[in-house]
């Protein structure tokens, strides 16, 4: 017999909560974050809401709804692992994807690039959260009187303008009766070498043996490397990621990142991906994607950039050109 009785099957877990007879409450515990409180659970006043639950599965890459580069021995064993880009959803974060560059320390064995005084070569790890679940809430900012010289840190979304609003000037969903999600639509392409899998190879660099996990067991130095057949075969493409999609304005981006390394240094030129897209401002703003000209214009393109508010995500587009003179007014103070 059941310990608690038999399992109510009207009930649904996520609007009651706790764990008192209902079957796999067990694994749904081994992963949910908090526990929706009922009536049973409530709290002060009978006053419903979640109490946090102690999970090593449901996680988030954000805080107040900003990103938070995950810690450094995490990049680092992760990037050990030959992982070099994460994909993950789940929490929405606005109408783009949000990508997290995280570096990490020196590669075990780098080489300096450039000669004496170069910088040393480092594994970096790539997070794109691409949960647009609600696009069509993001707040369109709309500044009075232009843009700052300076950044974009002295801009109070929740005081500046908004592009869409009700009659009463208060800010409505982008589209109008179109949902939690409006016209967002987006797609993350992954491009790998069909030959590429991960094992160690004895040695390091171009010459190196290709093998299975067991190749280097003579001694000599490992390292986690993409395989190929032979020496002789033709250089391993690097892995590439492109982002292309539909904002909830209805206007389409598209962008690459960096393309991933491979024991073929020179397959990566030329392939170093959007400049701007993940790097961060003062203020919490996030570049999050590039927008072409408008159609029959000569003009330069502009970026959407993001500020998350708890769970309010306010957009602001900007040219290059101020996007690239903030940068590099933010360069001087560093």
């Amino acid at each position: 017999a059941h310990p608690h009785g038999e399992p109510s099957r009207a009930r649904a877990w996520a609007e009651e909560g706790g764990y008192g007879g209902r079957g796999g409450e067990g694994l749904v515990q081994y992963g949910m974050g908090g526990i929706p409180m009922t009536l049973g659970n409530a709290g002060p006043g009978g006053k419903r809401s979640v109490k946090p639950n102690p999970t090593v599965i449901y996680a988030t890459w954000f805080h107040h709804g900003a990103p938070v580069t995950p810690p450094r021995p995490v990049v680092d064993y992760v990037a050990a692992a030959g992982v070099n880009t994460i994909l993950t959803g789940h929490q929405p974060i606005g109408d783009t994807p949000v990508v997290i560059p995280a570096g990490s320390s020196p590669a075990p064995g780098a080489a300096r690039a450039g000669g004496a005084g170069g910088k040393e070569s480092v594994s970096t790890v790539t997070v794109v959260a691409a949960d647009t679940s609600y696009s069509n809430n993001v707040r369109w900012l709309d500044p009075e009187g232009g843009l700052p010289a300076d950044g974009p840190a002295a801009l109070d979304p929740k005081a500046v303008p908004k592009r869409y609003v009700t009659a009463e000037g208060k800010a409505r969903p982008v589209v109008t009766d179109g949902g939690n999600r409006g016209q967002a639509v987006l797609e993350v392409v992954v491009q790998m070498d069909a030959r590429v899998r991960f094992g160690r190879a004895g040695g390091s660099g171009p010459g190196a043996s290709w093998g299975n996990a067991d190749a280097a067991d003579d001694g000599t130095e490992t390292a986690l490397m993409p395989m190929r057949g032979s020496p002789d075969d033709a250089p391993v493409e690097p892995t590439r990621v492109s982002v292309h999609g539909v904002l909830s304005d209805g206007r389409s981006y598209q962008y690459s990142l960096p393309a991933r390394p491979t024991p073929d240094a020179t397959a990566l030129q030329g392939d170093d991906g959007d400049p701007y897209v993940g790097r961060a401002l003062e203020g919490g703003w996030i570049v999050r994607a590039p927008l072409p000209p408008a159609r029959g214009s000569a003009g330069e393109r502009t970026y959407v950039l993001t500020r998350g508010q708890g769970y309010d995500m306010f957009n602001l587009e900007v040219p290059e050109g101020t996007l690239r003179d903030w940068f590099a007014a933010q360069a001087t103070k560093e």
